[in-house]
């Protein structure tokens, strides 16, 4: 029986856009002064609750700047990987999160799923893109627990396409948390709460 690999999905902290509430400008629109205390204090709490062997982020900045924050309280280096990038908002770049909310309303769930903004991407999309990633980290490290930071859409997608459906609301993931994603050899399990507290 091969052992289970574990995935600590962590969600980027503040960035300057979510306290904005809007969609990023660019990829490098960076974090919070809370956002880099955020991730401080989910590196000690990573330190505290698991044995990460390897932490893995997104090349987004926020992204990165939060994994360099988990690093000092895990002592892993972090490494920067494809795919797992926030989801493209085409003509939304930088829009307030209102727009996109209205721009959705009379949606149904599926369809909700599948919406692209114009030039951007849908969720089914970034599942479509991610999900090949994370398999691919979770058969690189087996019976390891590995950290992941990403994006909030990213998480979403992912949580949808472990549940086999699209046809569930987003479950939304707060600024510096997440969720464990188990894998007993090609079966994955429910996500988990990332934290006991």
């Amino acid at each position: 029986m091969r052992p289970v690999s574990t995935l600590l999905m962590v969600r980027h902290a503040e960035s300057t856009a979510n306290l904005a509430s809007r969609y990023t400008w660019h990829d490098h629109e960076p974090l919070t002064e809370l956002g880099h205390r955020q991730a401080r204090e989910a590196g000690r709490l990573l330190a505290e609750q698991y044995e990460p062997s390897h932490l893995y982020c997104s090349r987004f900045r926020r992204a990165r700047q939060t994994a360099d924050e988990i690093a000092a309280e895990v002592g892993l280096p972090v490494v920067e990987i494809d795919g797992i990038e926030e989801r493209c908002f085409g003509e939304l770049r930088g829009k307030p999160w209102e727009v996109y909310r209205t721009a959705v309303a009379d949606l149904d769930i599926e369809e909700f799923w599948h919406h692209r903004a114009p030039g951007g991407e849908s969720l089914v999309d970034v599942a479509s893109r991610a999900a090949p990633v994370v398999a691919g980290l979770a058969n690189r490290h087996h019976g390891r627990q590995v950290i992941v930071v990403s994006h909030g859409g990213v998480m979403a997608a992912l949580r949808a396409w472990i549940a086999g459906t699209w046809r569930n609301r987003p479950t939304p993931t707060r600024n510096a948390d997440g969720f464990r994603l188990d894998r007993n050899g090609s079966d994955w399990m429910p996500p988990s709460r990332l934290f006991d507290t």
